[in-house]
């Protein structure tokens, strides 16, 4: 377990030692309770930002009952706030019946994930690709009305508007994999998924890199060239989002 938390390369030396603290002071606190521990999510990938980004964690266990909850919560506190750890607490069987619910999820977690402790239960998960046609369309579709609802809070501030375009994209690149996958194409490379839409969508390629670099970006652009940016954003998504009817074609 050691051995691979050292392996993670993005994540920071002190943050490591929390993880491993965490991790080890989880197996001595919940024994034989505790079955598998799992991290997944940014720190696997480019887009982690240390000392911003949660390190997100799943420790799968065989009961949640009040009793782990107040045993575990000193150490959750302290882990979060030394290294913005964020535990999930799950059983086998919450997995195993909601694979419909949050396929999408689940199938990142499945693509991308480091097993530290015990058996790896994503090895036998099968996701049903009806489900994740069904999830993947109803977030592309919310996140279009929640992108349209944030604008009208953001449009006086620019700081502000940018900040909503990167939240945005950062929820839209997780459906586009999830997009892909189920018309074939699995990758882990985002920017090999984003190349791809570029292609297969008819979208500039410019706008695609400037979404994708934008936490590292320091240029300033005025508020004009920002809304036209984000009016190309917005209509991408909306071609993107009608493109999704003819999954339900196949």
């Amino acid at each position: 377990m050691v051995e691979k938390i050292d392996s993670l390369e993005r994540l920071p030396r002190k943050a490591k030692d929390e993880l491993k603290k965490f991790c080890l002071a989880l197996k001595d606190t919940l024994g034989e309770n505790l079955l598998s521990i799992i991290i997944y999510g940014s720190v696997l990938r480019d887009d982690f930002l240390p000392g911003h980004s949660d390190v997100n964690i799943m420790l799968i266990v065989k009961e949640v009952d009040i009793h782990l909850l107040k045993k575990v919560a000193p150490l959750v506190e302290r882990a979060n706030r030394r290294a913005l750890i964020e535990p999930l607490f799950l059983t086998l069987d919450y997995i195993k019946t909601s694979l419909d619910t949050f396929p999408i999820e689940y199938l990142n977690i499945k693509k991308e994930h480091i097993t530290l402790y015990g058996e790896d239960p994503f090895n036998e998960i099968e996701l049903s690709p009806d489900d994740l046609r069904i999830q993947m369309e109803r977030e592309w579709k919310l996140n279009y009305i929640r992108l349209q609802q944030a604008y009208f809070r953001s449009y006086k501030d620019r700081d502000a508007l940018i900040r909503v375009i990167m939240k945005s994209f950062n929820s839209f690149s997780h459906l586009l994999s999830a997009l892909f996958f189920l018309k074939g194409f699995a990758s882990k490379d985002k920017q090999e998924i984003l190349q791809k839409m570029v292609r297969e969508f008819f979208v500039r390629e410019e706008i695609v890199n400037w979404l994708s670099d934008l936490r590292k970006r320091k240029e300033k652009l005025g508020r004009d060239e920002i809304e036209k940016r984000f009016d190309e954003y917005i209509k991408m998504i909306e071609r993107i989002m009608y493109a999704l009817e003819s999954l339900k074609e196949g």
